[in-house]
């Protein structure tokens, strides 16, 4: 019963509006500005801060983000040269209040060594 829908008259259809080929498409597309699209923010904790660390910086990334995408992020982002780069994927947790059972967020954090007497300041 096709005949009896709402909505179905036998009016054109608007022709929908073209997109052209040079669409950004964030991460994917590579480039200055998607490089930076790995880069989420600074995961700064007390024992990240810590002098011990020294030129060790962490970072929040993107889960589909590899070293190489990590490591041309920080440097064109921060101007320096990196050395080492581990990456650790933090599954999420269960959280239980009473009856009520939900989901803490998961997240991938990036562990970046720089070169020796370079600095990165973070805001």
């Amino acid at each position: 019963m096709a005949f009896l829908k709402k909505g179905s008259s036998k009016k054109e259809k608007e022709p929908e509006a073209q997109v052209s080929g040079n669409v950004s498409r964030g991460a994917v597309s590579g480039g200055k500005e998607a490089s930076f699209g790995i880069l989420l923010h600074p995961h700064i904790t007390e024992k990240t801060a810590s002098p011990l660390h020294g030129r060790t910086y962490t970072f929040a990334i993107v889960p589909k983000a590899n070293k190489m995408g990590v490591k041309n992020a920080i440097e064109r982002r921060y101007q320096v040269h990196v050395v080492d780069i581990r990456t650790v994927t933090i599954p999420g947790k269960e959280i239980r209040r009473g009856k009520q059972i939900g989901w803490k967020q998961g997240m991938k954090k990036a562990v970046v060594k720089l070169k020796e007497g370079e600095q990165i300041e973070l805001e």
